[in-house]
């Protein structure tokens, strides 16, 4: 389910979409006689006010922030700036969260990861490197972990795609080091330099965020690479 991007939502305009909470609070009303829920709600384009008059102790307990919510409503207007009046909010299952909605992206697809990977591939001279990495680009699952990671949580390249972003960016240096010093050996460098973060693929994940895993301990990021290898060295020949 996706939804008007909250930097297009008009005064009036019916709301039904999903969008990531960023927070909550339940509030009291001035006369005590009960509670209503204010919500900031995000995508990729900004945050909006979201307010719920009913039920709103229950919608509170079913969503915490952090979660993608489906949600229904009116657009309205409060001291001059947008808010959403709610009539329905609910926790959006995990495979109807679209990433892109709400984290930035590079866009490169899946293709356009594997020819670039075979195009160096077809500068590496190095026969066990140059069979490494062909094997690894006919691995689709490979190629399209590679093309919507993000590179960190925070910082550099924590958008999606920005793994590969960021090895593009170590290849060119690694390359530009290579040919100012002829000695280094070129093939082991560039190699090196489009693999060295890889684990990184199981290291986050992305719905409403980046995020890390469940287990992102160094034990279990070693084990991952260790797997790959013995993977990869048994298609070696």
């Amino acid at each position: 389910m996706d939804g008007t991007s909250i930097n297009n939502l008009q005064l009036g305009d019916e709301v039904n979409g999903a969008y990531a909470l960023r927070g909550k609070k339940l509030l009291p009303y001035r006369d005590g006689t009960g509670f209503f829920l204010r919500l900031t709600l995000a995508d990729k384009t900004g945050r909006v006010e979201g307010l719920v008059w009913e039920q709103a102790e229950e919608v509170n307990n079913c969503c915490r922030a952090g979660d993608v919510v489906k949600v229904t409503g009116r657009v309205t207007e409060y001291n001059g700036a947008i808010q959403l009046n709610l009539a329905s909010v609910e926790k959006c299952p995990d495979d109807q969260v679209v990433p892109e909605r709400f984290i930035p992206s590079t866009g490169v697809t899946r293709e356009e990861v594997r020819e670039t990977w075979l195009n160096i591939a077809a500068t590496i001279k190095t026969t066990h490197l140059k069979q490494l990495l062909l094997l690894m680009a006919n691995d689709h699952n490979l190629m399209e972990a590679m093309a919507g990671s993000p590179a960190a949580k925070h910082n550099h390249h924590a958008l999606l795609g920005g793994l590969w972003q960021h090895s593009m960016g170590m290849v060119k240096a690694a390359e530009g080091v290579a040919a100012a010093y002829p000695r280094v050996d070129r093939d082991l460098l560039v190699t090196g330099a489009l693999l060295h973060d890889i684990g990184k693929i199981e290291k986050y994940r992305v719905r409403a965020d980046i995020d890390y895993t469940d287990d992102v301990s160094l034990d279990n990021i070693i084990t991952y690479l260790f797997r790959l290898g013995r993977y990869l060295l048994f298609g070696i020949r």
